[in-house]
């Protein structure tokens, strides 16, 4: 009796996986006494592959070999690559039939659903003291964090580039992925051009501010950072007081109108070294959707529900992508705001998270609104004197009935959301599915999708 080697127990595991196979698939072209001989082969081998002492382990693999490279076919001579192969592309096939019927996984890129989903959010780093590597390491594991900064390389003032047209507080560009090869599916970067050293005698330097193309939120960070008091004033509802703002900067100098582009100066002389601006973007949540239960149930107001966006006729001319909304009434149903109130067929809307929330203003949900000026369904009706401004409680919007075969789609976070108040009905061919189930990252909302 002896120990069998390494090696031949890795050969008779192999040995007689390929008998069983060669029995399985080739017994109507082998003689039955050498199926038999096989089988009392691979009986004997067992042991060997589970380690176990036995006699002369080299003999009986020699001979089992000589058998099935006699009988086994591809099975036996080509036992490596051959398995590796065949299970690869199964592995392939399940998940190509998982997410075209069952589970697709779906990344939350913007904030229109927050604060039920997060997409991209960021967090405040301290322009003086670093973080710790441990800190830094868990945040990364924990939320996918990245960290951007911009250090100043010499001494001077600070200026950014206001935008012209009001879209976004500061100019940018949009550049492509920094990859070589781009693909449709690569989102690029929005670059913002921050300037420093820009005072009389000072040696200029551009520092680009390179973040995701979703990522909306520089002037926020800028203005939380440099002009704590007027952040708040971004806000969809404060635009006489940012108005004002903008006034009182341009007569103390913080704004100016120079090289044909007007900048908003940073109120801080710069050290070199010293930081201009340091955050992290958290990434945001990656769920699965449904994509089975609509095939047996119609989708129900309250869901928050997956659609694509070619099929919705006022966003079919932007290039195809995936939106997550609130799904709040389908076919038949009426539709309009009151308020800060979202009612469906005359009753105030329930059925989800974000209705209930949204129309007790609980929390960071902060209700309806139909006062956006490019509102086309739901807007305000509200005709104000001239010369005075409406209170928000006021407003109303017109109702708005669902055709036959049609959904709307709204935003919990819905002075930030771009949904079916601009661009219309969502048809039922355009929708894949519900979500089902947050999976990353891990906080407090990983789990079951509200």
């Amino acid at each position: 009796m002896s120990q069998p080697s390494k090696e031949h127990r890795k050969q008779a595991l192999h040995l007689v996986r390929a008998a069983q196979k060669t029995l399985l698939y080739r017994a109507h072209l082998i003689p039955e006494a050498d199926q038999e001989e096989i089988v009392r082969l691979a009986e004997q081998a067992d042991p060997v592959a589970n380690g176990k002492e036995t006699e002369e382990p080299g003999a009986i693999l020699t001979k089992l070999d000589a058998l099935l490279n006699r009988h086994g076919g591809s099975y036996q001579r080509h036992p490596g690559w051959a398995e590796s192969v065949e299970t690869v592309a199964v592995a392939i096939i399940l998940a190509i039939g998982i997410r075209t019927f069952f589970l697709q996984p779906f990344s939350i890129p913007t904030n229109s659903m927050y604060p039920t989903y997060h997409g991209m959010t960021y967090e405040l780093n301290s322009l003086k003291e670093p973080r710790s590597v441990t800190e830094d390491a868990w945040r990364f594991v924990t939320q996918l964090k990245s960290t951007y900064e911009i250090v100043a390389p010499a001494g001077g003032k600070v200026r950014i580039p206001l935008s012209p047209s009001g879209g976004d507080l500061f100019a940018f560009k949009k550049i492509g992925s920094s990859l070589p090869v781009q693909l449709p599916m690569m989102t690029g970067r929005r670059s913002y051009p921050i300037q420093c050293g820009v005072g009389p005698g000072e040696q200029m330097v551009e520092l680009p501010l390179n973040v995701p193309e979703d990522f909306s939120s520089v002037g926020e960070i800028i203005l939380k950072t440099w002009f704590p008091d007027a952040a708040p004033l971004l806000r969809y509802n404060q635009g006489q007081k940012l108005g004002d703002w903008f006034t009182a900067c341009k007569q103390n100098g913080t704004i100016r109108f120079e090289d044909n582009q007007m900048w908003l100066y940073l109120n801080h002389t710069f050290q070199p070294g010293e930081k201009v601006v340091s955050f992290d973007i958290l990434t945001g949540d990656k769920l699965f959707v449904d994509r089975f239960s609509y095939h047996f149930t119609a989708p129900t107001p309250g869901d928050s529900f997956v659609f694509r966006t070619r099929q919705v006729p006022g966003l079919s001319a932007s290039p195809e992508s995936y939106y997550i909304k609130r799904l709040a009434g389908g076919p038949g149903d009426s539709l309009e705001i009151r308020g800060h109130q979202l009612f469906r067929n005359g009753a105030l809307a329930t059925g989800g998270i974000g209705f209930d929330n949204n129309n007790a203003k609980v929390g960071e949900y902060e209700g309806y609104v139909c006062d956006f000026p490019n509102q086309v369904y739901l807007g305000n009706t509200v005709r104000p004197e001239p010369g005075t401004t409406p209170a928000p409680e006021t407003f109303r919007s017109d109702p708005h009935l669902l055709p036959h075969g049609h959904y709307f789609a709204m935003g919990d976070n819905s002075d930030q959301s771009s949904d079916s108040r601009f661009w219309g009905d969502v048809p039922g061919n355009a929708v894949v599915g519900k979500a089902l189930f947050i999976h990353y990252p891990f906080t407090s909302r990983w789990g079951r999708a509200k």
